[in-house]
Formats: structure tokens, C-alpha cells, sequence
């Protein structure tokens, strides 16, 4: 388990439903283990759900939610939506909750990834968000990319694997 400034990642289990509220306003990215979270979201009414990830949106779109894809360039290694559209498109929210993940989370919590303009539209969300959730496996822990997204500290809580 990751421990950084006083700031423990919980376990994926139990499952981030205790984030969740009826009629919030959440923002995904594009990661599968963002889309991870869809299955949760079924237990809930009336939320509005935006997401950069062409595969989140079509996992969304069987739920009873108000669900908004930002379209924009599509990088096909990640069929994430990017660039300067859905930045824009991000910039007409505020959400409650901000659920990412990225490629790899530093010994001493920097969040990084190898994509800059899937870091830039995450820097977005962020700061669109008023809680950000941090997801990562063990599998991301100890890499370091060349793009940085925050650190651990600056997030409202991470859940892992570990």
C-alpha cells in the first residue's frame, strides 16, 4: 500500500461507490482502468458522467445516466479524445468527482504518463474537479514517464490494487 504524506490509497475493494452520490456531476478519462468503474455506476440515479475515452462512452451508453463524450482528436493506440475540442468541451463542467488513471505513479507519488495530450486534457479535469480520485494497479508503481500530471498529495484520495 502507498503511503505518501499522510495520504494511504485505499484497496480497490471496497468499491469507490462510497465517492458516489445521486445527481453528481463526474468526470472519467479515457483509461481502461477508469472504465473499470462503469459497472458502479448502474446502483446510482440522475448523474451526469464526461469522459474523454471512446471505450468508456460505449460502456457508458447502456447505463440510465445523462453521459457526455467530448469527442476531438481520437489517438487510435487509446481511443482517447484529445486536443484543443475537448479541452474546450471539458471547460463547459464542473464535476464533483474526477476518477483517472495514467501510466505510472513514482516511489514518491508523481503521477506521470507518455502521452502529453491525454496529461493535458487529465490537468483539465482536475482542476474542473472538486474531488479527484487517483486509480493505478501495482503494475503502475515505480514507473516514471515523461509528462507529469500532479503528485499523489495534490489528489482527495487514490485507490489501488496493492
Amino acid at each position: 500500500m502507498l503511503t505518501h504524506k499522510n495520504h494511504v490509497c485505499q484497496q480497490l475493494r471496497p468499491p469507490v461507490t462510497k465517492y458516489i452520490q445521486d445527481g453528481q456531476v463526474i468526470f472519467l478519462d479515457a483509461s481502461s482502468t477508469a472504465m473499470y468503474l462503469v459497472k458502479y455506476f448502474e446502483a446510482f440515479n440522475s448523474l451526469t458522467i464526461i469522459t474523454n475515452g471512446l471505450k468508456t462512452a460505449q460502456e457508458l451508453s447502456t447505463l440510465n445516466h445523462r453521459i457526455y463524450c467530448t469527442g476531438g482528436l481520437m489517438l487510435h493506440n487509446s481511443s482517447a479524445y484529445v486536443g484543443d475540442y475537448a479541452v474546450e468541451f471539458v471547460h463547459h463542467f464542473n464535476a464533483d468527482l474526477f476518477f483517472f488513471s495514467s501510466r505510472g505513479v513514482s516511489e514518491n507519488g508523481q503521477i506521470t504518463d507518455s502521452s502529453p495530450e491525454e496529461t493535458y486534457i487529465r490537468k483539465i479535469m482536475f482542476e474542473q474537479s472538486k474531488k479527484r480520485i487517483f486509480l493505478y494497479d501495482h503494475s503502475k508503481l515505480g514507473k516514471i514517464y515523461t509528462y507529469n500530471l500532479c503528485s499523489i498529495s495534490q489528489t482527495d484520495d487514490c485507490i489501488t490494487d496493492d
